[in-house]
This record gives structure tokens, sequence and C-alpha cells, in this order.
């Protein structure tokens, strides 16, 4: 029989730790690899979703004992273990189903969420995370570790047989239930891009479970791009005035006054321009594009 989710998570409080972390393929080497990924700075502030009783939050407060978290989840039981393992540290817990919880607006350094999306499909998660893409700060991003099919048959089969399974057992619709549908790799990439992020990429993978890392907004390089102007033009305008007034000298020196203004802006162009592409290819910059 499917159960409720705070119900079926509830139920199996006593031996849940021991069963994710030996269990679940390379748990102890992920939850902590996801720890890593999340801001480092005092203070950060942080959301969880699905966060349980925090196996991801060990190693991120043992990091960053100043940071500050806030978790949502579903079973309350969870969220009475995960207050007692941490009750000095700055932890806000919210009981309930993060789809329904509001996040805020330009709150968070950075999300996570760790084995606990596996259970949606594309469509349910597209507005959680459009939510979830509000609540971060400008440069803030999502780190998202988690179980995914393999192949877009294996994920069908996973939907297809909680469907079956809910009309065997006269279930409503519009509750959710615990049975693992994961979406493919790919999926999971279309369905945050689809909500607004502006980048995900691959981080790691351990088998089938993989971590992501979903960018709020892109980092331009190169050129500095800001409201469609270039940023580096204050800096190319001085190198080419620069090269100006060599080029002005040389050709004063040569005692050709009908030289030396086409010489000095001849000189300045070359120099100023030729400075501003040393420079973006020492830098390893000059191009627009996404991490």
């Amino acid at each position: 029989m499917l159960e409720k989710m705070a119900e079926f998570f509830d139920a199996r409080l006593e031996g849940y730790e021991e069963h994710q972390l030996t269990c679940i393929d390379s748990a102890q080497e992920f939850y902590p690899y996801t720890a890593a990924c999340l801001p480092q700075a005092p203070g950060t502030e942080i959301l969880d979703l699905g966060c349980g009783t925090g196996l991801e939050l060990e190693a991120y407060f043992a990091a960053v004992p100043a940071a500050k978290v806030t978790g949502v989840d579903l079973a309350p039981g969870m969220l009475t273990v995960l207050q007692q393992k941490f009750p000095e540290k700055d932890l806000t817990l919210i009981q309930g189903s993060y789809f329904n919880v509001p996040f805020g607006e330009d709150r968070f350094d950075a999300a996570v969420s760790v084995e606990s999306l596996h259970h949606f499909t594309r469509e349910e998660k597209i507005p959680l995370y459009a939510k979830l893409l509000k609540a971060l700060k400008p440069e803030g991003f999502f780190i998202l570790t988690d179980y995914f099919s393999l192949s877009d048959e294996e994920e069908t089969v996973h939907r297809q047989e909680l469907i079956r399974l809910k009309k065997e057992q006269g279930l409503p619709e519009n509750e959710f239930y615990h049975y693992d549908t994961p979406l493919t790799v790919e999926h999971e990439k279309e369905a945050l891009l689809a909500a607004g992020f502006s980048s995900v990429k691959v981080l790691k993978n351990w088998g089938a479970t993989y971590t992501l890392k979903a960018k709020k907004k892109e980092t331009i390089r190169g050129d500095r791009r800001k409201n469609g102007k270039n940023e580096n033009l204050p800096g190319m305008a001085l190198r080419m005035c620069l090269g100006l007034a060599v080029g002005t000298a040389i050709g004063a020196a040569t005692h050709n006054m009908g030289l030396w203004i086409p010489a000095g802006i001849s000189a300045g162009l070359c120099f100023g321009m030729g400075m501003a592409q040393k420079k973006e290819k020492d830098s390893g910059e000059g191009t627009d594009r996404k991490e």
C-alpha cells in the first residue's frame, strides 16, 4: 500500500539515517560533497528543501558554524530530530510542503536539496523551481543531489506504475504518496531552465546519483557588458590616448607636421586595441559564456 509522504518517513524515523548512509550507494560521499558545494562564508543563508534529519547539514555546519539555514520538510518527526541535533545553530524549521510554503524573494545565498525531489514530475517541479529562483539572491544558486532515471523508458515506467497503484487503491491525485519517480538528468535540467535558471551543469555523479548546480544568473566574463555597455571602454580609451601621445611624439620627432596627426591617430588606435586584446588573452577572457 502506498503511504502519504510525511507518514512514510515518520514511520521509519528510528532507522532512517542508518538506512540513508548504508543502503544508498556512495551516500557517505555525496552528503559531504553536497555540503562543500554550498557557500562557505560565515552568515551565509541557505534554504534546504526536504531537509529531513539534516544529513547534508552535518558537514555544512562543521565547515560553516555560523550559517543560517531554513529547512522545509513534510515530516514533523524528522524536523524534531534535526532540531535536537543542532540546538545551538541558527535553524528555522518549517513543517509543510515546499510546494506550498512561501520562500520570499532575494533572501538566500543558495538552496540545496538531497534525495527528496525524485518523487515529482517535470510539470510539478517547474512552478516550485520558479518560486525557488525568486527566493535566491542575484548571485545565488541551487545545489541538487538526487538519483535519476537512466533512460526515458525507465522514467516512464516509474510514472505509469505510480498512476496504476493510485488508481488501484482509489487514492486522490492531488495528494503526494511515497513512490520514487525520478526524472532523467536531461529532463531535470529542462525543468530548471524552464523555471528561469540561467544555466545548469552536472558537478559530479556516483552511478545514478548526480549533483547539479543551477545558477540564477549567468556569469558574464570578458567585456563585462552591463546594461548594454562595455565596462572596459574607459580603460581602452585611456590606452588609446596614451598611444595617440606616443604617435604624436613620433610624428613631431620627424619634423613632419603633416605626418604627426595621422601617425598619432593610427598609433593610438593600434596601441589601444592591441593592449585591450592582450589583456583579454592574458586573463583568459574575451567572450561571454556560461560556466
